[in-house]
């Protein structure tokens, strides 16, 4: 009976190692394996592209209309891919016509930084990581905050926008405010997982 004890010991430690390992090597593959690389090694075409669109902006709020119409005309969810691996791919993204909130968030960010470099404009764009504070279980979201050097920021979800355009409802659009990026979530009852 000894013999059972010490192996069920060793069985359940071996089981716990396996499973902090494994929830290591998730979280390094979701966090290099090339996840947020379409915002970062957009090609040549993709930056033409966005400033063919978005170019002729003249401020912030004026592209961050842009964006949400063009998604708003554009895009659809795809119920279909698994929010498990999430891969963005500008080029996937705007052929298809079809992504996540993963996507649709670094899609604004791309065009985002695209545009900044484009018009010399000083802003950080974050695609920010969420989940409701009373069920961490549920399906994580992500959306946009863009910070302005002047304190003014604004948060953006083109999915949640999206969803409710689809049921003929109000769209949220852009919201400005003060505080801090947990600060804001927090009003909402969600947790900031990540912000990139």
């Amino acid at each position: 009976m000894k013999w059972f004890k010490y192996t069920a010991t060793i069985v359940v430690s071996l089981m716990l190692v396996l499973t902090v390992v494994c929830g290591m090597v998730f979280t390094y593959t979701q966090n290099n394996s090339g996840r947020y690389t379409g915002i970062y090694n957009l090609s040549e075409s993709d930056r033409e592209w966005i400033i063919e669109q978005f170019g002729d902006c003249t401020d912030i709020e004026c592209l961050l209309n842009c964006v949400k119409d063009y998604a708003l005309e554009h895009f659809e969810y795809d119920t279909s891919k698994n929010q498990m691996f999430q891969h963005f791919d500008f080029r996937d993204t705007v052929s298809t016509n079809k992504g996540i909130c993963f996507d649709f968030s670094c899609f604004l960010k791309s065009c985002c930084l695209v545009w900044s470099e484009h018009t010399n404009t000083e802003l950080k764009v974050y695609v920010v990581d969420v989940c409701k504070r009373k069920n961490i279980l549920a399906p994580h979201h992500s959306y946009n905050v863009v910070m302005m050097p002047d304190g003014k920021n604004y948060y953006i979800d083109l999915t949640n926008d999206l969803a409710l355009n689809k049921k003929g409802k109000d769209i949220i659009g852009i919201e400005v405010f003060y505080t801090s990026i947990k600060t804001y979530a927090a009003k909402y009852g969600e947790t900031v997982l990540n912000y990139h």
